[in-house]
């Protein structure tokens, strides 16, 4: 501890404890395992990134490579029940304004209970609830970890920003409570993120997650800290040496595989994660590409007024689109790319001002999905068909196919093109279509007014 009270990072880690209201009483400052798990203080003491502590067979968990840990003042009956030999270790992921209620407490907090606060514990977005859950699954439960990869990502410990004096500007923050649990008295099971990679090698996605519905089972031991520089940035357990990244797995935003755009994205921090939340969720319960897109719309249209968004999800699409200011989100899981918008819903579109080339019956096979007038779609199609003629890129095609339904039909058109897309949207009565294996390239095309 006498080395590692000297680094930069644990000190800004001490100052968050601050930030936090977590007064020296609730706190073991003198702990002898009080410990910085920056990169460079846990190279210098040469220590493995696994370790095995408690009984059973689950006693294998990771060290917290890239927090800080401040232990915590632990209740009589921790002493009394030997927790730390007899009990396994293991992390629980909370939102940084809920570490002082469950320190102050001294036990965890499940859903739906009331901090000495007043205040409502609901649960996060990317798990599962009462509203949105498998049959039998009980949402009443804490979630544990023996990976600090897993209860540190995103769906469990959001981001806090917060405003240090000794950096002089804001960083965002994580927060994880490290526990000791009772042997007998947690349920192991698998992921339940929308992880299909290894999450954290060598703890296997497979007994990943702890489930326990016993409060009493579980005594919350110290408080992890991790300081990131921007919203996006990388923690610094994925901007490690190549020697100890050998042994982690990377993740811009706690999820492997997720990249967000943050050259186009205008969204606020707190509408990207809930839509990265909401992404992992459905993909975790299944969803296909189509159920991804529905369930990020409903949610988002649940979420923020006014409703009316847009969600695309798929491979390799082009669009050109219509948002509102700050309403726009893209970024990436896995080969998928989503794009989330929101734009207002318009009035009657005004008729086509010329007669167009009638649909043969095979074009007409095209349509998978029409809500236009018979005119319109004449349109649609001798437009589709002229924007892959003249123009070889989707960029400019997708650019001139709404451009002239905008000046044709009145603004406020949005233009999909890709070989393997699917969007969940809102639209203007009579103003949608999808067509699918349009033209040479066998492209689906989605066109809707809002």
């Amino acid at each position: 501890m006498a080395n590692d009270i000297r680094c930069s990072y644990y000190k800004q880690c001490l100052e968050v404890t601050r930030m936090l209201n977590l007064s020296d009483k609730l706190l073991d400052l003198k702990s002898r395992v009080n410990k910085c798990y920056c990169d460079d203080c846990h190279t210098r003491r040469g220590e493995s990134y696994s370790f095995r502590d408690g009984p059973g067979s689950h006693n294998l968990y990771t060290k917290p490579v890239g927090w800080g840990r401040i232990m915590l003042s632990l209740p009589p009956r921790a002493e009394h029940l030997n927790i730390f030999k007899k009990w396994n270790a293991a992390f629980h992921g909370t939102a940084p304004d809920i570490i002082l209620p469950i320190v102050e407490g001294g036990e965890l907090l499940f859903p739906g209970d009331k901090t000495m606060h007043g205040e409502t514990l609901r649960e996060v977005a990317g798990h599962f609830n009462d509203d949105s859950k498998p049959d039998g699954f009980n949402t009443k439960q804490v979630f544990l970890s023996p990976s600090i990869k897993y209860s540190g990502c995103e769906v469990y410990a959001k981001k806090g920003r917060m405003y240090l004096q000794s950096m002089g500007r804001h960083v965002y923050v994580r927060t994880v409570l490290q526990v000791r649990v009772k042997p007998d008295q947690f349920i192991v099971g698998p992921q339940t993120i929308g992880r299909s990679d290894p999450i954290d090698p060598p703890i296997d996605n497979k007994t990943i997650e702890w489930a326990l519905s016993a409060r009493n089972s579980v005594i919350p031991t110290a408080v992890l800290i991790q300081v990131l520089d921007s919203p996006g940035a990388s923690s610094s357990v994925d901007q490690m040496s190549e020697k100890t990244a050998k042994l982690t797995m990377s993740g811009a935003t706690g999820f492997a595989g997720i990249t967000i755009d943050h050259s186009t994205t205008t969204a606020n921090d707190e509408k990207v994660d809930y839509a990265i939340g909401c992404a992992v969720s459905a993909k975790g319960r299944g969803k296909t590409e189509g159920g991804i897109a529905d369930y990020i719309q409903d949610e988002f249209d649940k979420k923020y007024e006014p409703p009316n968004w847009h969600c695309i999800v798929g491979k390799g699409y082009t669009c050109y689109t219509e948002c509102d200011p700050g309403c726009k989100i893209r970024f990436t899981m896995g080969d998928d790319g989503i794009y989330l918008f929101r734009y207002r819903i318009g009035t009657e579109p005004k008729p086509s001002p010329r007669a167009y080339p009638h649909i043969s019956p095979y074009d007409r096979k095209m349509i998978r999905d029409s809500e236009m007038d018979t005119e319109m779609e004449y349109h649609v199609f001798d437009c589709c068909k002229r924007a892959c003629d003249w123009y070889s890129s989707n960029d400019e095609r997708v650019k001139y196919i709404k451009e002239e339904f905008d000046k044709e039909h009145d603004s406020g058109w949005n233009c999909i093109l890709g070989v393997n897309s699917v969007a969940s949207v809102s639209y203007n009565h009579k103003c949608y279509i999808s067509l699918i294996n349009f033209g040479k390239d066998n492209m689906h095309i989605f066109l809707w007014r809002c």
